[in-house]
């Protein structure tokens, strides 16, 4: 029986613990707040805690003796969870902390999308100083003005 490790506590990762359960896997998870459906899914085998704390997760993960962890939440992804998993032999589902700026950092993906040409409806600047921020200000008024 394959041995997963969910991080993460939300109804994305509630679905996801369904659909492992339902495959034959046998579940831990690993959440910041408990959810009572994911928590029966993994037969109480649950620890609770930072899902930016990785000493802990990745010893939770080792303890458990999973073959993979599956990471729902953005913020973990973004601060480098794969990463560290990895770093200690644990393969994941889910993006390298390089790969998360894609959904994590918008001026990185625009930046991307406009050195490639990929069309997008989204015109931004990034501002090298505090400069343009008398046009920021500008913006915002006329959006506060409507309400």
């Amino acid at each position: 029986m394959t041995k997963v490790l969910l991080i993460g506590n939300g109804g994305r990762e509630h679905a996801i613990a369904e659909a492992i359960v339902r495959g034959g896997g046998e579940l831990s998870a690993y959440m910041a707040k408990r959810n009572p459906g994911i928590a029966r899914l993994a037969s109480e085998r649950v620890k609770l805690g930072s899902l930016t704390d990785f000493a802990s997760i990745t010893e939770f993960a080792k303890l458990k003796q999973v073959d993979f962890a599956v990471v729902g939440p953005e913020a973990p992804l973004a601060v480098g969870i794969t990463d560290a998993l990895q770093a200690q032999g644990i393969p994941v589902v889910g993006p390298t902390i390089e790969c998360a700026q894609l959904e994590s950092s918008k001026i990185f993906t625009r930046t991307l999308l406009k050195k490639y040409q990929v069309e997008s409806n989204i015109i931004f600047k990034v501002f090298p100083s505090m400069a343009g921020r008398s046009e920021e200000r500008r913006v915002g008024k006329e959006c506060r003005s409507r309400w």
